[in-house]
């Protein structure tokens, strides 16, 4: 399925490309979400007539994405003190959602599918260093403490 973006997405284009994606990404995710149109003649004549105001508002959302990023920066460390197992394992686990979650309740606004873990959920207490991807241009990282909760 061919398609034309119409913003910067992580992993495959920026503003503007045409890009070839399976039929379902594009159905399911790109196209729902505003994200990009179908590469047609019509969408093309029509996108480039748009593309200075769409540009302004790529650019926006770049300056925004910065400006969390900058603010999350300052943050020394997110903590979550979180009850053990006598064998040192969580009881559940801390996962994308609860991250996110955090980060907003003290005043850093973050989606869940903006938190990278590769590794998947976390089950153990530790420091871990999480990736938070803010826009395709605007990566950060921040340190994750765990620890036993006290009683």
């Amino acid at each position: 399925m061919k398609l034309i973006l119409l913003e910067n997405i992580y992993n495959l284009g920026d503003l503007g490309d045409t890009v070839t994606v399976r039929p379902g990404y594009g159905r399911n995710f790109l196209l729902p979400r505003g994200l990009a149109v179908p590469a047609t003649k019509e969408n093309v004549d029509k996108f480039e007539s748009r593309r200075e105001e769409l540009e302004r508002q790529a650019n926006e959302r770049l300056s925004a994405s910065e400006a969390r990023r900058e603010a999350i920066d300052e943050l020394d460390e997110l903590r979550f003190e979180v009850p053990v197992s006598p064998e040192g394992r969580l009881y559940g686990s801390i996962n994308p959602h609860e991250i996110a979650g955090k980060l907003t309740e003290m005043g850093y606004p973050v989606e869940k599918s903006e938190v990278d873990m590769p590794e998947g959920p976390i089950r153990e207490p530790g420091e871990f260093t999480i990736g938070l991807i803010l826009h395709a241009d605007v990566q950060t990282e921040i340190k994750l403490t765990v620890v036993a909760a006290e009683g």
